[in-house]
């Protein structure tokens, strides 16, 4: 499986527990052959709605991306009912100390 689709099938598996959860889930659109795919204001993967509060998630496999944009764009959009978080999911063997989802909310 190459990156492109494991990212993929890490985000569809996020996009299932999310709903399962009672969320409203939009999902990035996978990028097609010579064109990226259009994150949600360049770094989320996932938008949830679910009784008035929101989420803006970006999805990753298996590595810890630089928080610092997450952390710029929460600072610069406050919102009491948005919540910005990274999903970190470490398939088998890929770290000693977690396993599955890493949560992060910034």
């Amino acid at each position: 499986m190459n990156s492109r689709q494991r990212g993929r099938t890490t985000e569809k598996k996020a996009e299932r527990e999310l709903i399962a959860d009672g969320w409203t889930v939009y999902l990035v659109p996978p990028s097609k052959q010579w064109q990226r795919s259009q994150d949600i204001f360049n770094i989320f993967d996932l938008f949830t709605v679910r009784r008035g509060k929101f989420r803006l998630v970006q999805i990753k496999t298996n590595n810890l991306p630089n928080l610092q944009p997450f952390k710029e764009f929460w600072q610069e959009n406050i919102c009491p009912n948005l919540s910005v978080e990274v999903w970190i999911f470490y398939t088998k063997g890929k770290s000693k100390k977690y396993k599955g989802w890493r949560k992060i909310v910034i």
